[in-house]
């Protein structure tokens, strides 16, 4: 029997019923509460992955985010706190 990626079906399953049916995909999930609604985020971006564990590759579920993108031009706090002061 063929294994497949739970996670990356429901997501398939997902965007298609948005593609077909958009409103009614939107009223679907807005109609579960919160929790809900947050398992179903975590799921869609989450994905299986292969890993090494004492030695033996084995499959595990891992949440796939983009890490986020600073802003252009403006300093991170840590590196405004790292510049000598203007200040005399």
């Amino acid at each position: 029997m063929k294994k497949i990626d739970e996670y990356s079906y429901v997501g398939r399953v997902i965007k298609m019923l948005l593609g077909k049916n958009a409103e009614a995909t939107k009223t679907l999930v807005g109609s579960l509460n919160e929790t809900q609604q947050t398992y179903l985020r975590q799921v869609m971006q989450s994905k299986r992955v292969t890993t090494q564990r004492k030695g033996e590759r084995v499959t595990v579920a891992r949440r796939i985010v983009k890490p986020k993108r600073r802003l252009q031009g403006k300093p991170s706090a840590a590196t405004q706190s790292d510049q000598p002061s203007a200040m005399h």
